[in-house]
């Protein structure tokens, strides 16, 4: 019988995406504990419900133990093994047009493997500090993507997957959406008929702080309109910064 996953959203608001350099694929390395490497429990914890199961949540991620810089939207349950994620998702094409977006980068890029030097942790009472070995990326580096990470949490997988845009001349990056990237996973986990069609997603309460960030004048303004369009954000130049787009209720 074929396994299914379901996929629960969170409400949320973000900001930047603080990026380390990519060299070469990290070795992958056992999952850090709160027991392993003496870090307390972060704060705030949230409870976050799903069918047959209460996760208590670390709302975020991050590259510290208990200092936030993405949050958590997604949370995969079922057939939920990072493994199996990342093999659903690299079978895939970037033909999405059946689904209104157009053949163009970056709506036609593919997934692939974006191992970092330095992975984010999350943490959930029932496993403590996780890892993210795996890491995946649609588009490209220097340009415009989508990252994704997966957090193994024993039960469940969380994760969160920005969409960004390239700093020139850093070597970081700045998330313009939340909304199109979740859009886009889950479009692609239908694709991918690992989603079960009886319940391919439902939403959560918000748990994340609002707001959390925004995106910078001076990089909004190198935003081409067409993303700008995509993201839901103004179409012309601006002076102030602008908030990221929240997350918008679906159905259950």
């Amino acid at each position: 019988m074929k396994q299914y996953l379901a996929v629960a959203f969170i409400l949320f608001w973000s900001g930047a995406c603080d990026e380390r350099p990519t060299t070469a694929p990290a070795a992958a390395s056992p999952k850090p504990s709160v027991a392993r490497v003496g870090a307390p429990a972060p704060s705030p914890l949230v409870p976050v419900a799903l069918s047959g199961q209460t996760l208590q949540l670390w709302p975020f991620s991050g590259f510290g133990f208990g200092q936030p810089s993405d949050p958590v939207s997604l949370i995969w349950i079922g057939n939920s093994d990072p493994r199996a994620l990342r093999a659903a998702l690299l079978l895939l094409d970037g033909d999405r047009t059946a689904f209104g977006f157009p053949s163009a980068f970056p709506f036609n890029c593919t997934w692939h493997d974006e191992p970092e030097v330095q992975p984010e942790v999350a943490y959930t009472t029932a496993s403590g500090w996780v890892g993210s070995p795996i890491e995946l990326e649609c588009g490209t580096y220097d340009q415009a993507r989508l990252h994704l990470r997966f957090f193994d949490v024993g039960g469940a997988t969380v994760g969160g997957a920005p969409f960004e845009i390239y700093i020139p001349g850093t070597l970081e990056h700045q998330t313009i959406s939340w909304e199109l990237a979740e859009q886009m996973v889950v479009l692609d986990f239908l694709r991918s008929g690992l989603l079960d069609p009886s319940l391919p997603l439902f939403t959560t309460d918000q748990i994340n702080p609002s707001p959390f960030g925004t995106i910078p004048a001076v990089i909004y303004n190198g935003v081409p309109v067409g993303l700008r369009q995509a993201i839901g954000g103004p179409l012309g130049d601006v002076t102030d910064a602008v908030p990221i787009r929240t997350m918008v209720t679906r159905r259950s």
